[in-house]
């Protein structure tokens, strides 16, 4: 194919994707901190991204920092990280979410673990504790096979207890799917979808919140896939015009401090998730935590 005929096809592909830019998708279920479904304006879906919204500077590759080596002790919250506990009742009655299903291990690393009737998740403490406005987060894990059913969040930032709601920035993996999400108080909205299985992959998830933009990034060490989705108000306010789209669903306010958490969890919303097949006992299914990094520009 000719030079020329190659950049009539790539303008028409972009021509294309943005005739249906504006296009809804139904509603899917989303995590267990939801209050409402999730709703999609990708155009994109199952596609990577556009190199025009990708970042054009690979930059100094950052270096992480192990996870505490120590052991976690149950209930101090002074610790960098501390796992979340308590039943699962919203999507799957009957899980629970397990102290004991997050483990660190000698080489300072985490193992987040599924098994019969329990999954895992854990709050960065410390960071929780600095009430941070703006940063740049990166995490590193090796998720597990894909499997239908299991729902692997690495990486998400959270405004506990805000006075206005709670937001978040998430990514959510899920059946061989990526899917980045927005939430406010009164529900969850996603962004944008990717059909791209990262099962057994060692990825890069980075959020990098700055006033009135967050980027939000992922790469695989595997396979050298890489995607990116860029946040600004703009298009915040076009989503919220979406028919479905939650109640005032809005830019998290820039004064809102938010922290990291992390979780991996079974959903039995099929449809969405794909269709759990219950463990054997005495297996499990994990999901390894490498290291992290923060930095405020």
């Amino acid at each position: 194919m000719s030079s020329l005929m190659i950049k009539v096809a790539a303008c028409l592909a972009l021509c294309i994707s943005a005739a249906f830019s504006d296009a809804s998708m139904p509603p899917s279920p989303g995590g267990p901190n939801e209050k409402a479904a999730i709703y999609s304006l990708s155009s994109a879906d199952g596609q990577i991204q556009p190199a025009s919204d990708r970042s054009k500077s690979k930059g100094k590759k950052i270096a992480l920092k192990r996870f505490p080596d120590g052991p976690i002790a149950f209930r101090n919250y002074k610790q960098a990280i501390h796992p979340i506990e308590g039943y699962q009742t919203k999507l799957l009655p009957g899980w629970t979410f397990n102290f004991d299903n997050v483990i660190v291990t000698p080489d300072a690393e985490v193992i987040t673990r599924i098994t019969e009737r329990n999954v895992a998740a854990f709050k960065w403490e410390l960071e929780k504790r600095k009430a941070r406005k703006r940063g740049r987060y990166i995490v590193e894990a090796t998720l597990p096979e894909t499997r239908p059913g299991i729902v692997a969040a690495p990486l998400w930032l959270y405004s506990e207890g805000a006075r206005e709601g709670a937001h978040e920035f998430d990514f959510e993996l899920m059946n061989g799917r990526i899917e980045y999400n927005l939430h406010n108080g009164n529900g969850g909205f996603n962004m944008r979808r990717v059909n791209k299985d990262l099962g057994g992959h060692r990825v890069r998830f980075e959020i990098d919140r700055q006033p009135n933009k967050v980027t939000m990034r992922i790469e695989s060490l595997t396979d050298g896939f890489r995607d990116e989705l860029v946040v600004t108000p703009t298009k915040v306010r076009k989503w919220a015009k979406v028919p479905g789209a939650p109640k005032n669903l809005r830019w998290p306010p820039n004064q809102t401090a938010m922290y990291p958490v992390m979780e991996f969890w079974v959903s039995n919303a099929s449809d969405w998730a794909g269709k759990w097949e219950p463990l054997p006992p005495g297996e499990s299914i994990e999901m390894v935590m490498h290291g992290y990094s923060f930095t405020e520009k």
